[in-house]
């Protein structure tokens, strides 16, 4: 897989949109290119974008969902990258792009709110990874956190606790919460990686411990599935208004399959 694959739109947030897909391009190792979805496409208008954008753009013609779908299906596309609620949708393509491509592509999706706090000349280089404790979440991210922490990319894991099941040890410096994270760093981490924890409310947790660290984006695993009482850290993530998401998802069609989120927070020990 050799491309980061841009839909471009003509919508204020396109420059977030491109400056996110210039930053994470290189930690890949792959080159950018470009779908677009204007309201009236020609070759003049995509040759304007590319020499503008400096990479090759293709138009889409007809359905803006259908259209991307397609083109990020192909094999040779590592990322997709996409503009955020406010602004896709602004001029022609569907103010839904970003959900409907989470949830029906199983490549890896970058989503970018417009007013992202990407403030990059370069590659990104701190990324905040929630875990639930589940082997088969930290499995869904792995490719992507090995390419990013080979690639030098700070990688800061973090588990939040119910509050509901918080374990008492958490409250106290004591050998149990020591061990408790070398057993947890064992099972999901590689020795460079930063374990942070956190308890409360888990979108909050999360956007509180991503500014504290100064990550440039999350990496979420996640079911793709919308459903109602499902994945609402998805669901905070997509509505988010600053905060850049790359959701890996599950390769497998769960998308109507019964069970918790994979994005469930674990209680954590005791």
């Amino acid at each position: 897989m050799t491309r980061t694959l841009v839909v471009v739109d003509d919508g204020p947030g396109r420059t977030a949109t491109v400056r996110a897909a210039r930053a994470v391009a290189p930690v890949l190792g792959t080159r950018l290119a470009g779908v677009h979805a204007p309201p009236a496409s020609s070759p003049d208008v995509e040759a304007a974008l590319a020499a503008r954008l400096g990479f090759p753009v293709a138009p889409l013609a007809g359905d803006p969902v259908a259209g991307v779908l397609a083109a990020i299906a192909d094999p040779d596309v590592a990322l997709a990258v996409v503009g955020g609620e406010d602004h896709v949708g602004a001029v022609s393509t569907s103010p839904r792009l970003a959900p409907e491509l989470a949830r029906r592509t199983t490549t890896p999706l970058l989503v970018v709110p417009p007013r992202a706090r990407l403030g990059l000349q370069g590659p990104v280089r701190r990324v905040l990874l929630p875990l639930d404790g589940r082997v088969e979440t930290t499995r869904r991210c792995q490719a992507l956190t090995d390419r990013f922490t080979d690639a030098g990319v700070d990688l800061i894991a973090l588990h939040v606790f119910d509050p509901a099941h918080t374990p008492p040890f958490l409250d106290e410096a004591c050998h149990e919460v020591a061990a408790w994270q070398q057993e947890f760093r064992a099972r999901h981490l590689r020795p460079e990686h930063r374990l942070e924890l956190a308890r409360g409310a888990t979108w909050d947790s999360l956007r509180r411990c991503a500014e504290d660290v100064g990550a440039e984006l999350l990496l979420l695993g996640w079911s793709r599935s919308l459903a109602p009482g499902r994945a609402a850290v998805v669901r905070s993530a997509l509505a988010d208004r600053r905060m850049p998401t790359l959701l890996v998802p599950d390769p497998a069609d769960r998308a109507a399959g019964p069970g918790p989120s994979p994005l469930a927070v674990a209680p954590g020990p005791g």
